[in-house]
């Protein structure tokens, strides 16, 4: 099983397909933060690069001295070989930039969150809602495809998105709450202004909460599911147990395995209709205006 440690950072799903993909697992950008995008990494970014150039140049220097030596045996090759190196390290260098950790966080600094944006009680939060999300994404139900799989696909992303997205702004609340009241005296005013914010504060915090309970109570469903389709599977050494019974003449044995067969199918569907209805519950309600 994976870990969501390889999904970090957590993205917004309309991010385009092909840099969502170079943003998630990319470990470069965990170190730039999201709210300064030039980031403690940047240096090193830009240390390793010095050291690919130096080695590049190099290479390019043997390489031309190379070229040079066969142009003036056979002048075409030398031409054809300058073609060559312009056409790789042209795509080489857009390559490099379409990856680069430093392009990613310009573009997308608001669009993805990292594990240090998030402060203990909004990582607590967090793996809940991961917790719950991969009790779901790897039950044997959802990869047997009993569940719906939009929801599955495209709502969880999506939820983890928002949440990711809204613990990372209290986060910073929070934080800006305990440097204004750090080293000064809390008089009428300055709780006048403050009570009303940790209010709303609160108030989101609880939503949130509410929001991730209900992930979670999905999640416990799926579970049930889970272990009635493992019952339902082991239905299937009935059979050997049936040729016991029938050897033995045991009549009210038989009876007993055909109301458990029968128990467990209904179970089973059941199980499944529930939790497929747990998931249809989970819709995030219209955040855009935090956008």
């Amino acid at each position: 099983m994976h870990s969501w440690a390889d999904h970090w950072p957590i993205v917004d799903p309309t991010i385009p397909p092909r840099d969502k993909r170079r943003i998630i697992g990319n470990r470069e950008l965990m170190g730039i933060s999201t709210a300064s995008p030039g980031g403690h990494i940047a240096s090193r970014v830009s240390r390793a690069n010095g050291c690919l150039v130096t080695i590049a140049a190099v290479f390019c220097l043997a390489i031309i001295r190379a070229i040079g030596e066969a142009a003036i045996k056979v002048p075409w090759v030398g031409l054809a070989l300058l073609i060559l190196i312009a056409v790789a390290a042209a795509a080489l260098l857009t390559w490099k930039h379409l990856e680069s950790p430093k392009r990613l966080a310009r573009l997308y600094r608001d669009r993805y969150v990292i594990p240090s944006d998030l402060d203990n009680e909004a990582h607590s939060l967090f793996n809940r809602a991961t917790n719950a999300t991969m009790t779901v994404s790897w039950s044997q139900v959802s990869r047997q495809g009993f569940l719906d799989s939009v929801a599955n696909d495209v709502l969880f992303p999506q939820q983890l998105w928002e949440i990711s997205r809204l613990l990372r702004f209290q986060s910073i609340l929070r934080a800006e709450q305990a440097a204004a009241t750090r080293g000064v005296v809390l008089t009428p005013e300055l709780l006048a202004v403050l009570a009303p914010q940790q209010q709303a504060l609160q108030h989101s915090v609880a939503m949130v909460t509410q929001r991730i309970m209900e992930l979670e109570a999905y999640a416990r469903r799926v579970q049930e599911a889970d272990a009635a389709l493992r019952a339902h599977e082991q239905l299937q050494n009935n059979d050997k147990y049936r040729y016991l019974l029938a050897h033995t003449d045991d009549r009210m044995g038989m009876q007993n395995l055909m109301q458990q067969a029968a128990a467990v199918e209904s179970t089973l569907t059941q199980s499944v209709q529930s939790a497929i209805a747990a998931g249809q519950t989970l819709a995030m309600p219209d955040l855009r205006q935090w956008r």
